[in-house]
């Protein structure tokens, strides 16, 4: 039997894009993939990329 191969780590960063409504209730900006699933922004680092950055970035794009 072969030997099972561990994914690659991947590393990706995103944000949580919120807005209160008057009455308190929060609604929050999801984004649905090629693969119809929603989720919050994020996406992969870019070379030189910090975390923080890519998130940011992420999460304008």
């Amino acid at each position: 039997m072969a030997a099972k191969k561990r994914p690659e780590r991947e590393v990706s960063a995103g944000g949580i894009v919120f807005r209160r409504w008057p009455d308190g209730t929060p609604r929050f900006l999801l984004i649905r993939d090629s693969y119809r699933h929603w989720g919050f922004p994020k996406g992969h680092l870019e070379d030189g990329e910090t975390p923080a950055e890519a998130a940011l970035r992420e999460t304008r794009e």
